[in-house]
This record gives structure tokens, sequence and C-alpha cells, in this order.
């Protein structure tokens, strides 16, 4: 088994904390079933990165999202975090 040291930003952290713990494993479980998914995905080719398709709607998403975000109308990481906490038990 090899080891690796990765750095992962802080929220994508949380929301792996936040998936093992619903589903009972832990975070290493997680990034290395991931890590393999990936792995079999591109051995089969590009697969996995040609699943990814951008519609009109979704870049028309992203878009408006940037000029929320230039318009200063966004909301703190913490505030969201704490919504979904209420939300879905986490």
């Amino acid at each position: 088994m090899k080891t690796f040291i990765v750095q992962i930003e802080d929220a994508v952290a949380e929301k792996l904390a936040g998936l093992a713990a619903v589903r009972g494993v832990n975070v290493e479980y997680l990034i290395e079933a991931g890590a393999s998914a990936i792995a079999d995905e591109l051995a089969e080719g590009d697969a996995f990165l040609d699943r990814i398709v951008w519609t009109p709607e979704d870049i028309a998403a992203i878009e408006e999202g940037i000029a929320q975000c230039e318009r200063g109308e966004t909301i703190p990481q913490e505030q969201v975090f704490a919504e979904l906490r209420a939300k879905h038990g986490w």
C-alpha cells in the first residue's frame, strides 16, 4: 500500500467529514474509494472526464453566480454549513 499526503480545502474536508459520518466510515475510506473510482474510470480512457457536459443552462448559472459574487451578494461559509447541518442533521 502506498501513502500520499495531500492538502484538501477546508470546505471539501468538511464535506468529506459529514459524508463519512453519515455513512459510518472514516474520511480516509472515502478518499481511497474516490481515488480508486477515478483511477478505474481514467484507465478506461477519458470516460470519466467525457461525462462532464456543460449545458447552456449550467454555463448561465455559473456566470450568474460569478456576477453575484462580483456584486458582493454572498453568504458566509459558516452560515451555509450551519443551514445545511440544521436541514440535514449533520
